[in-house]
């Protein structure tokens, strides 16, 4: 992660008008920095059929990370980081910290409901629409069998 991560964590859910529009959660937005050059945010598909939203800067990070997967793809790198690049969206979250999801994005995500599902992801918040979380995401006791397998790693017990 680059000195830009903003760790955002926590889940939360919010309205999607049928305009694309939702609203970040208020807990999110303390993180939205007052340099004007570095508030922008950037919003592309993401695995499992969710967005991933990142800043600006964490999103350079991302983007050059992307580039250095290319150049080892060969012939087929240069479409993939084109592909990269014109998936990937600049948002601006308005006063209200309001932010409009491109028909293209909500349809890839499936955002057809009447709710958006935002999980800090650290670096990243990914939005979800509500039904597809809830059958991605991972049963309890299985989560309780690998949490106590990686126990010693994660809180260094």
């Amino acid at each position: 992660m680059s000195a830009d991560c903003l760790y955002f964590s926590g889940v939360y859910e919010n309205r999607l008008s049928a305009k694309g529009q939702v609203a970040l959660p208020a807990r999110f937005r303390q993180f939205i920095p007052d340099d004007p050059a570095r508030a922008g945010f950037v919003l592309l598909p993401g695995r499992e059929r969710c967005l991933y939203l990142y800043s600006a800067g964490e999103f350079a990070e991302v983007s050059r990370r992307a580039r250095e997967a290319a150049r080892g793809m060969g012939a087929s790198g240069v479409e993939f980081h084109r592909r990269f690049r014109e998936d990937a969206v600049p948002v601006e979250i308005d006063a209200q910290g309001r932010m409009v999801i491109p028909e293209a994005l909500r349809d890839y995500a499936g955002l057809t409901g009447h709710s958006v599902r935002f999980v800090g992801m650290g670096d990243r918040v990914e939005l979800w629409d509500v039904e597809t979380r809830a059958q991605t995401r991972m049963e309890a006791e299985e989560f309780d069998r690998r949490r106590s397998e990686a126990g010693d790693a994660i809180f260094g017990l």
